[in-house]
């Protein structure tokens, strides 16, 4: 647990001076989020994860995913609370 703290606020460190996107290991992804998505999209099959942060905007969890036979990704806080779908 400490290890994944670390490394979420060493990335947070890097992500807050400019709007950027980096891809993370699914190890790397707080279990709230993964919670989270596994409820609101069951069965779906993860294609990777990144994290979000722009300007004046909260870090985000960005997972892609493909969800009866579509793409598409969506946002989660690090507490796991939902966003939004792209």
């Amino acid at each position: 647990m400490k290890k994944i703290l670390f490394k979420i606020f060493v990335l947070l460190f890097i992500l807050t001076s400019c709007a950027s996107e980096l891809r993370i290991a699914f190890a790397d992804v707080p279990q709230a989020v993964v919670n989270s998505f596994n409820q609101k999209y069951p069965g779906a099959k993860i294609t990777g994860w990144e994290i979000e942060k722009e300007k004046n905007k909260p870090m985000v969890f960005e997972v892609s995913f493909l969800h009866n036979g579509k793409k598409s990704s969506a946002e989660f806080k690090p507490d796991g609370t939902f966003v939004e779908e792209e």
